[in-house]
């Protein structure tokens, strides 16, 4: 800002007025800055962040930080952000606030085509309908993977729930996948698979849009891409 400064005087012979404005850094809730130095920016570009990612991104907004962030990020009037935060301090736990920020700066930034595949995303993900998980497409599998782990595996009629865990590195080693399993701890498109030697059927387990969600507990998510050889060779040639 000096150097812009400087040159401009120098330019108009000190004969025109220049300014520089300067506003707070914006930041999360352990003071640091948002930004790509710190790998927590969040873009503009979809190829660099999806409309899923977006959403996410804003959707976990701490209570912290969420009125700071519809202020500076939305063009909501200030009374009915007040409006919002009172409803959302009395009932914290429907994350009103949070899912209001989410839709605000993913319609502004990616449209209502990208607000739409956000909201399909999320909830093919987080409410456990496997209808769903069917009927997300091709774009919106890849935005899942962006920020989702995910493998490529070869279709095979004779593949377990603990081969497939096993191979998304679902678990530190074979042990512990035994262990979690039969607990109940893994859930195979929302539905949970307490067998690790049961063999995942095409339909129900692997779906026709050749996805696969396996969840183990209540956040860690993994995405399996079902290919067969035909794919392969295509994909090759």
């Amino acid at each position: 800002m000096r150097t812009g400064h400087d040159f401009i005087s120098r330019m108009t012979n000190f004969e025109e007025d220049s300014y520089g404005v300067t506003v707070p850094l914006i930041t999360n809730e352990n003071g640091e800055k948002l930004g790509k130095s710190l790998g927590n920016a969040v873009w503009l570009d979809e190829n660099l962040s999806t409309p899923y990612e977006c959403y996410q991104y804003f959707r976990n907004t701490p209570d912290s930080k969420i009125e700071e962030y519809l202020k500076i990020f939305t063009f909501l009037p200030m009374n009915e952000i007040q409006q919002l935060m009172e409803s959302h301090r009395a009932k914290p736990h429907e994350y009103a606030a949070q899912i209001k920020l989410a839709k605000q700066i993913t319609l502004l930034v990616h449209g209502e085509k990208g607000l739409e595949s956000a909201i399909r995303s999320t909830q093919a993900m987080f409410a456990q309908n496997i209808d769903l998980l069917h009927h997300l497409t091709e774009k919106e599998i890849d935005g899942l993977a962006m920020s989702i782990p995910t493998i490529q595996m070869n279709l095979n009629p004779e593949l377990t729930l603990l081969d497939v865990c096993l191979a998304a590195k679902c678990f530190s080693n074979e042990s512990v996948a035994l262990k979690v399993i039969n607990d109940g701890g893994v859930s195979v498109n929302h539905q949970k698979l307490a067998n690790p030697h049961a063999v995942l059927v095409f339909g129900i387990h692997i779906l026709p849009n050749r996805l696969t969600v396996l969840r183990v507990g209540k956040k860690n998510f993994y995405l399996i891409r079902w290919t067969t050889e035909d794919q392969r060779l295509h994909q090759v040639g």
